[in-house]
């Protein structure tokens, strides 16, 4: 029975999919806004989770504003995932070249040829993008991912990203991961979830978050270049993309010490997505439960 719900889920998002490949790109937030407009009963229990975590993170912001954030943060959740679903116009390097704007050419070129690096995300504007830019300019990286449970789901999620020319490695592949990284590949990772009592807790818009430690440990085993990304969406569909270099290369020399190495590079890159969340407050994944676990208390 399982293998039938499995396969009923994929054939439904395979229609979805082909649905949603009809919008143009640069739409999908004016479809996105009818949709909540439509279904804005079925929202509430997420508006309910993104106004707790916004009153933590802006405990001062009045509640008129608070209350338009709340709907434009559904809105932009929205078009990302109608984004998202168009993977095939993701592996057209003409398209994503068209899409999006680095607001640093340089940086990128020098990101680009600077052998191995770390690129780290958080679920701030489209974390896709970067990934299908940073291919179609020649970069050789891999993405790192968990499994999905329906494996119809999971094929289908690595075809799409392999089609923009990434390679995808699997959390449990962490060797890989390494031995890629000393042949100069580059991995990225989007790494803001909630990561339970195996991660690291650090400030996070005043609270402390359990984070993941593989950017930080990933960059440390293998001396690597450690770069926070963000793509954000402007006005009219295009995106910009920005890069923060948190360390040009971990060296052991600075960080001898792994444990506290992890710490400060974790909060390193994390207070870096918290300073661009809080200009683009409203592309923030805020419905996520990123202070679901707490510090153990002595």
């Amino acid at each position: 029975m399982k293998q039938v719900r499995y396969l009923l889920e994929y054939c439904f998002l395979l229609v979805i999919t082909l649905c949603i490949n009809l919008i143009p790109f640069k739409n999908c937030k004016n479809f996105a806004t009818f949709l909540k407009k439509g279904l804005s009963p079925l929202f509430n229990s997420t508006r309910k989770r993104i106004k707790e975590n916004l009153n933590h993170a802006f405990p001062q912001m009045p509640p008129e504003e608070l209350e338009l954030l709340i709907e434009e943060n559904l809105i932009h959740t929205l078009t990302i995932f109608l984004e998202t679903g168009q993977g095939k116009k993701l592996a057209k390097p003409n398209f994503v070249q068209r899409t999006i704007v680095p607001d640093n050419e340089e940086k990128v070129d020098e990101i680009i040829n600077s052998g191995s690096v770390v690129i780290v995300e958080g679920h701030l504007g489209n974390w896709e993008l970067p990934p299908a830019f940073l291919t179609g300019r020649g970069l050789n990286l891999d993405v790192s991912a968990a499994h999905i449970q329906n494996p119809y789901v999971d094929k289908m999620t690595a075809k799409i990203r392999s089609n923009y020319g990434c390679g995808v490695i699997y959390l449990e592949e962490s060797k890989k991961l390494i031995r890629n990284l000393k042949k100069g590949f580059a991995i990225g990772l989007v790494a803001d979830q909630d990561a339970g009592h195996n991660g690291v807790f650090v400030p996070f818009f005043g609270r402390k978050a359990s984070t993941y430690t593989g950017p930080a440990l990933l960059a440390w085993l293998t001396e690597s270049r450690l770069e926070f990304f963000s793509c954000i969406r402007q006005e009219d569909g295009t995106y910009n993309m920005k890069t923060q270099t948190i360390e040009k290369k971990v060296s052991r020399e600075k960080y001898p010490d792994k444990d506290q190495a992890i710490v400060e590079l974790t909060s390193k890159w994390v207070k870096a997505l918290e300073d661009v969340a809080r200009q683009y407050p409203e592309q923030y994944f805020w419905a996520h439960r990123r202070w679901k676990t707490r510090p153990a208390t002595v």
